[in-house]
């Protein structure tokens, strides 16, 4: 009856506590870990550094986003890639790095996902400027993993548009990296646009 249950209740409790404690790390184990961090940190300030570099040598936003989207595709596999920038006088500029030619519906799905996301009414006046690559043909249903990221930017708002061929995560290494690598990708813009 009773004692046969409270022996299995105290049981399970004692499965759930060795599940619970991490066993100890062995040095090597806790040597790797943080190698494996800083692994990530320099990779981060290796693709910061480059972003400000070739931001700095960019004539206009056209050549910002071009070498922007090229920074980012040397780390996340894609097969598309856009940068669009909302100005205050309600025009916006959409640059695409993707394979030739864009269909018209992957554009348009891309364009329309691209304005829901900046808050813009689909009809704003807008300029689409292809960077051809040799990337892989999107097509419509891939728009359904296109991952878009603000970037801060002052006095306008801008999104970066990312369609990997393999879906990764916010928590992933790629995810990670973008979420740090947004405010010099903003700052490059912003400087872009306005000099």
């Amino acid at each position: 009856g009773l004692l046969p249950a409270v022996d299995e209740l105290l049981q399970a409790t004692a499965d759930r506590q060795r599940v619970a404690v991490a066993p100890p790390q062995s040095p090597l184990e806790v040597v790797a870990r943080v190698a494996s961090h800083l692994d990530a940190r320099l990779l981060e300030a290796v693709l910061m550094n480059r972003i400000l570099e070739r931001g700095m040598q960019t004539e206009g936003i056209r050549d910002a986003a071009q070498a922007l989207m090229g920074t980012v595709a040397e780390f996340v596999d894609v097969v598309l890639l856009a940068v669009a920038v909302h100005e205050p006088d309600e025009s916006v500029a959409v640059h695409v790095k993707a394979c030739e030619p864009l269909s018209d519906g992957v554009r348009e799905g891309l364009v329309g996902l691209l304005f829901e996301r900046l808050q813009v009414g689909i009809d704003a006046p807008r300029e689409i400027v292809l960077h051809a690559a040799e990337l892989p043909a999107a097509a419509q249903e891939d728009l359904d993993r296109l991952q878009l990221h603000p970037l801060p930017m002052r006095g306008a708002h801008a999104v970066l548009a990312v369609l990997p061929k393999r879906v990764f995560g916010e928590d992933s290494r790629e995810g990670l990296l973008l979420r740090e690598l947004a405010g010099p990708l903003g700052l490059v813009l912003d400087n872009a646009r306005l000099a």
